[in-house]
């Protein structure tokens, strides 16, 4: 929702707008996706311990200074494969891309490692779903 304002106040402001804005949704595709596939391969491990939610929430804000949305790619030269490996900077340079035009840094090798990061978790959320699938509803 917030890319279509994005879009409707880029439209009426005198904001000068490219064609890159219009591949945000892609970006919001990605963040959905990634959120859905970690979820997923949560939410399994969830019913078998109870406590993991906590350990969730500590992981997350974490994750969250991980991410590179307070500072750019560019700044962190010493992290910077470390950042590359985090699966939401290629979604954020994507976003930064789409926005304001530029990439702070890299793109492609961002967006290969949230790739490869939805792609595993995707096939990890299959594997344990197929696995568990019977013995977890009876365990809730």
């Amino acid at each position: 929702l917030s890319a279509v304002g994005l879009i409707v106040l880029i439209a009426i402001f005198p904001v000068r707008y490219h064609w890159q804005v219009f591949v945000l949704p892609a970006a919001v595709a990605l963040s959905m996706a990634l959120a859905i596939t970690l979820g997923a391969s949560l939410a399994i491990l969830h019913v078998y311990v109870r406590d993991i939610a906590y350990a969730i929430t500590a992981g997350m804000q974490v994750w969250y200074y991980a991410t590179t949305v307070i500072y750019p790619l560019t700044l962190a030269h010493e992290f910077s494969g470390w950042l590359i490996a985090n699966p939401m900077t290629g979604i954020l340079q994507l976003a930064h891309w789409s926005v304001f035009a530029d990439a702070q840094g890299a793109l492609a090798l961002p967006l290969i490692s949230t790739g490869c990061w939805i792609l595993g978790l995707l096939v990890l959320a299959l594997l344990i779903y197929k696995r568990y699938e019977r013995v977890a509803c009876d365990r809730l």
